[in-house]
């Protein structure tokens, strides 16, 4: 599960989609204005093949909902391999 914060895009894994470990920061909201306020609404695409994925965020540039600006970033292969081993229970 993906998770908004001011920080950046946190996660947490579950094995059954009950009980949640959180994990943290998956990835820091970058040092731009656009960003200065965190990221909203995260959501992930993995690739067709399972080969890695990209973020999809609202960047916030002020504390208002309405000045967010759609953002993607690529997960680096050491994020990707962190979000499939999960917990390490699967």
């Amino acid at each position: 599960m993906l998770a908004e914060s001011r920080a950046g895009t946190n996660y947490a894994t579950s094995t059954d989609g009950f009980r949640w470990r959180w994990k943290g920061m998956l990835v820091e909201r970058a040092d731009d204005p656009a960003e200065w306020h965190g990221h909203v609404t995260p959501f992930l695409m993995p690739d067709r093949d399972s080969s890695g994925a990209t973020l999809f965020y609202g960047a916030a540039a002020e504390r208002s909902w309405d000045a967010n600006i759609m953002r993607a970033r690529r997960l680096t292969a050491a994020q990707w391999r962190e979000l499939r081993q999960g917990d390490g229970r699967r």
